[in-house]
């Protein structure tokens, strides 16, 4: 075996670890600064932290609730995590907005509860072509109106996996399918 010259390894080791960071959320962050790198400098706002990540990262949210004015989209192959589940890390609509738009195979939502998500059409709480959702509570959410029928008050699934969740309390419209979740055709 050929081991590689002291200066080389070390040249391969940080260009791969300057591809690979954590990014991280904070309603109490001192400082939220630049990149969100460390809990001194998180970022207060998920968003925030998602529009920084790179593919292959992990966004960690820490305990609190964190009210929405528009959709977390995750259109790239990142994980949100919440730091200590579920029970502590609250994501809430204020029954204005969609909570999440996952639209990447290799996006994923770990361990938050997503709450008061609306949306006039399809998916209240969550709305997938892709990705992953495992160890959340999608609860209240709600598909309430719309020209048409409705779908998916807590979570529409056109695309990806939904694993170990509780879905319940979900609202949808009189003419809707899916009142906590709803699998579109070919799912």
């Amino acid at each position: 075996m050929a081991w590689l010259p002291l200066p080389a390894a070390l040249e391969c080791l940080l260009t791969v670890s300057a591809y690979s960071a954590d990014r991280y959320v904070g309603l109490s962050a001192p400082s939220p600064g630049s990149g969100f790198t460390t809990l001194d400098t998180a970022a207060h706002t998920i968003t925030g932290a998602v529009d920084a990540a790179q593919a292959g990262e992990t966004v960690w949210v820490t305990n609190g609730t964190y009210t929405l004015s528009a959709e977390i989209a995750i259109s790239k192959g990142i994980t949100i995590r919440s730091a200590e589940g579920a029970a502590v890390t609250i994501v809430d609509g204020q029954g204005s907005t969609r909570c999440f738009n996952l639209s990447h195979a290799s996006a994923v939502l770990d361990g938050v509860t997503v709450t008061n998500g609306c949306h006039a059409s399809a998916g209240g709480g969550i709305y997938m072509t892709a990705g992953t959702v495992k160890n959340c509570t999608v609860a209240s959410n709600a598909v309430p109106t719309g020209a048409g029928d409705v779908y998916g008050g807590g979570i529409y699934l056109a695309g990806g996996l939904v694993t170990n969740c509780l879905v319940l309390n979900n609202y949808r419209a009189r003419r809707a399918v899916g009142r906590g979740l709803l699998a579109a055709e070919n799912v």
